[in-house]
């Protein structure tokens, strides 16, 4: 069964402090942060949303949204020419980090030092200093699609020409020489296990630490390309497709879910998995929910702001944030 709910945005614009570079403090080039522009009551649950003036009339949105253990919650763009970059909300307070260009994926460590994936380069900010690491193949920059935090800290990087490892000390690369199924990499996740799996643009592969193991079309994943992965509590693996829905896999059984059984759309943008176990699903047609049961679906119809919802996280307390197109981020809380 699917339902549907109302959401409703409006626009304006907002001007802010931003943090620029690589050192804290001074003002951003474009300088505009986000503000609220709306507050609902939706099923019993408080909706605000953000608007950033200027990403509306450009290509920029977010990609990803990591919250971070201090409850900060950081969202990074794909500007290409750095003036939106990474920005964080500590629950009051907006801030701007300007360096990233081009960003796309993010994560968390154990020790909660936070990783962003931009083009030629990794950012890794400890709370109080910004690193850099440069990602490339000879004299030509990579860009960073994937981020995955391995149980020994190690940090894996699915880059557009393979895989790069960091232990902290050394670099290690794969590539499909190696076992990979592809070289484009979008996508990253651990199991409980232990196990890295990989998206990629040919398929899905899983790395035990010594063995490579490949799923494609037909009998794994219901697309090729591999744009998201999430692993839910009890092991469960969930693959989104860049057209044929998601893709469920137990370790046994691949079953499919498409907007015939209540997604919002084919394509599979971001998931999240919710502290409930819960899966939540940004598609190119809009938001979807599902609970092992029952799909819940907002789209553009219900006042989505933007059709593709290009990244979503839950934190630990159960609160959604999500980006749309047009330069809105939302926060849906418990």
């Amino acid at each position: 069964m699917t339902k549907k709910r109302v959401l409703l945005v409006v626009s304006v614009i907002g001007i802010g402090v931003a943090i620029g570079g690589l050192a804290l403090g001074g003002l951003s080039k474009s300088g505009k942060l986000p503000q609220i522009v709306g507050t609902f009551q939706l099923g019993g649950r408080t909706l605000t949303n953000y608007y950033v003036e200027g990403w509306k009339s450009s290509i920029t949105s977010v990609r990803s949204i990591a919250v971070a253990p201090d409850k900060t919650v950081w969202f990074v763009t794909d500007s290409m020419n750095g003036n939106e970059g990474i920005y964080r909300f500590d629950g009051g307070k907006w801030s701007q980090y300007t360096h990233c260009v081009g960003g796309y994926p993010s994560a968390v460590t154990r020790e909660g030092a936070l990783w962003f994936g931009c083009i030629g380069e990794a950012l890794r900010f400890d709370g109080k200093r910004w690193t850099n690491y440069a990602i490339q193949d000879g004299d030509e920059n990579r860009s960073i699609y994937a981020i995955a935090v391995a149980h020994n800290d190690a940090v894996w990087f699915g880059t557009d020409k393979g895989i790069r490892r960091f232990d902290g000390k050394a670099w290690t690369t794969y590539t499909t020489r190696d076992g990979l199924v592809d070289n484009y990499v979008l996508s990253a996740a651990v199991a409980s296990d232990g196990a890295l799996w990989f998206g990629t643009l040919m398929g899905a592969s899983r790395f035990d630490g010594e063995k490579w193991t490949n799923y494609t079309i037909p009998g794994g994943v219901a697309r090729n390309a591999v744009w998201s992965i999430v692993i839910t509590p009890d092991g469960v693996l969930w693959f989104g497709t860049n057209q044929n829905g998601v893709s469920r896999f137990d370790g046994e059984k691949w079953t499919t879910f498409t907007t015939q059984d209540g997604l919002a759309g084919n394509f599979i943008w971001s998931m999240a998995v919710a502290p409930d176990g819960t899966l939540w699903f940004g598609t190119d047609n809009g938001l979807s929910h599902f609970d092992g049961e029952t799909w819940t679906t907002y789209t553009t119809e219900d006042g989505l702001p933007g059709t593709t919802i290009s990244a979503v996280t839950v934190e630990a307390d159960g609160t959604v944030w999500f980006s749309s197109t047009g330069g809105y981020i939302s926060q849906y809380l418990p």
